[in-house]
């Protein structure tokens, strides 16, 4: 290798350490006290560089928000939807696949727990914010879509999505349910949702 393309092999790797040392400090930070409340300067001081440095790499919200989302996913690892579709085309009820996205997804938000709240709280506030929320909502309602039959009403989709998404799971945890506890709460009223919209006893749909 020559010693030019040894030096600009180095400086790419700099550069992408030092992108990922912002990111990671900015969701720290946006996870501990909020997007709003978290300066340049506060990411420089946790990422222990300069802010020159961070605004050389993220000018605004609108650049640092994206990055910060697609390292939040890496981490937490949600279910996808190629994933989903696979492991429904496994289950044979509509109960049974609910029961799968429902756990995927109560494990991703206690992975995720900080800086889902800080994206959900400010997501009215920060526009960039408010499309991350708007995307992982819009595959939610796609997922529940899959996990139910091709004839479910709008109205059981949208309750569905509700209960599940993240501020329920959320308020659960905060009245003091427990996070491993959560999942089985959240699942209960999904399937008597279910009960409930196609008029079948619970049993039938595989509640015990």
């Amino acid at each position: 290798m020559s010693p030019r393309r040894y030096s600009t092999q180095k400086r790419q790797e700099s550069f992408a350490g030092t992108r990922r040392a912002i990111v990671e400090a900015a969701k720290s930070l946006h996870a501990e006290r909020g997007v709003l409340a978290t300066s340049w300067q506060d990411i420089a001081e946790r990422a222990a560089i300069s802010p020159v440095t961070v605004y050389r790499h993220f000018r605004s919200l609108t650049e640092l928000i994206p990055a910060c989302a697609q390292s939040f996913v890496e981490s937490v690892r949600p279910i996808t939807e190629d994933e989903a579709l696979a492991a429904f085309a496994e289950l044979a009820s509509a109960s049974q696949r609910l029961e799968r996205l429902v756990r995927d997804d109560c494990a991703c938000y206690r992975r995720g727990r900080g800086w889902f709240h800080a994206a959900m709280r400010e997501s009215d506030l920060i526009p960039e914010l408010g499309l991350v929320v708007s995307s992982q909502q819009q595959t939610l309602r796609t997922l529940i879509r899959a996990a139910l039959d091709d004839d479910a009403p709008e109205q059981l989709v949208s309750a569905l999505v509700a209960v599940i998404d993240f501020p329920f799971w959320y308020s659960l945890v905060e009245a003091g349910v427990p996070e491993e506890a959560a999942p089985n709460v959240v699942l209960t009223i999904c399937l008597d949702l279910l009960a409930r919209y196609l008029c079948q006893p619970s049993s039938v749909l595989g509640r015990s």
